[in-house]
């Protein structure tokens, strides 16, 4: 099965509509240019904003930093010191969840689960680390 959809170069989500507020998002990041496309649905990944049924549990990866940005709200892109060699200072390296209802906030790296609970609060789980396994 094939669909008219929306990619950003270099990426292997695809969005249903040009005004996907994730595309919009993950452009402005990537400054990507948006490319209308025919896609099989096993050549790439829907996008988290535009799938028929959402989901209340996700893994943060650098692909889905954007469209994570307009699902799990409020909340920030968490940046840490770029390695040496780098032409930049620092790295997105994950989301930070703004805290909630008397809750701290949570940082999810990638690799990380953030799940939606109940009235709306997320927790955040995260991976085992090489050390931890």
């Amino acid at each position: 099965m094939t669909t008219t959809a929306y990619v950003l170069d270099g990426n292997a989500r695809y969005h249903h509509t040009a005004t996907c507020t994730a595309l919009d998002t993950a452009r402005l990041f990537t400054r990507g240019d948006i490319t209308e496309v025919t896609v099989g649905t096993t050549d790439h990944t829907p996008c988290l904003v535009c799938v028929a049924a959402p989901s209340a549990e996700w893994v943060v990866t650098a692909d889905n930093l954007g469209e994570l940005l307009e699902l799990v709200g409020p909340s920030k892109v968490h940046y840490a010191p770029a390695p040496p060699g780098h032409y930049v200072s620092v790295l997105a390296d994950g989301l930070t969840v703004m805290a909630h209802k008397g809750q701290p906030r949570a940082w999810a790296r990638f690799g990380d689960t953030i799940r939606r609970e109940r009235g709306g609060r997320y927790i955040v789980q995260h991976a085992a680390t090489e050390t931890e396994a």
